[in-house]
């Protein structure tokens, strides 16, 4: 499944290649956001692609509340592993 979505497992890339990565995938949530509408929020999701998901489908206001909650906790993890990182750094 990982080939199917674009996912090398076995590739390196250097921080700036993920920054990059990341700011053009930011700029897409970005430009999707911008472009929604109430009645857009209202509509069901598509069904999952990957293999063995459930047929459930969700309310894309649902889809998006979770994309936005997971990136707050990805954010405080961040966060949080950092100032471990400092704190053994400095022999705190």
């Amino acid at each position: 499944f990982a080939d199917q979505i674009g996912l090398r497992r076995h590739e390196h890339p250097t921080l700036d290649e993920v920054l990059a990565v990341r700011a053009d995938r930011m700029g897409q949530v970005r430009a999707v956001l911008a472009a929604l509408t109430d009645a857009d929020m209202a509509t069901m999701s598509l069904q999952s692609p990957a293999p063995d998901a459930p047929e459930e489908r969700f309310p894309w206001h649902e889809c998006l509340r979770v994309v936005m909650h997971e990136e707050v906790e990805h954010h405080r993890y961040l966060m949080r592993d950092l100032a471990l990182l400092e704190g053994a750094l400095s022999g705190g």
